[in-house]
């Protein structure tokens, strides 16, 4: 979490970088968002879902999950969801099929 925490604003700055040079372009990209926030949501946690939705237009085969019974840390909320995304990531990348929404 530390490490996580030192490098946010690094993070933040290279997405500005790729976002003003270019796109992942059809690279598939699934953005797995956090469904539970404190109520009513923060300014940091406004702050990060905003990041997070930017993310998707990044690809052009993109979708955003939302990870609804899910808080910070996904993987040990919701295991399957990040499990379906990877695989849904490498079923496009082998298939050549864009991604689809569920």
């Amino acid at each position: 979490m530390r490490h996580e925490c030192e490098a946010y604003d690094r993070i933040s700055a290279e997405m500005k970088v790729l976002g003003a040079y270019g796109t992942l372009g059809s690279l598939p990209l699934v953005v797995v968002l956090r469904g539970l926030s404190a109520n009513p949501p923060s300014a940091l946690d406004k702050a990060s879902r905003q990041a997070q939705e930017a993310l998707v237009p990044l690809s052009e085969n993109s979708v955003l999950v939302v990870a609804e019974r899910s808080g910070h840390v996904i993987p040990y909320d919701e295991p399957q969801v990040v499990a379906d995304a990877v695989r849904r990531i490498l079923d496009a990348h082998r298939t050549g099929r864009p991604l689809a929404n569920r």
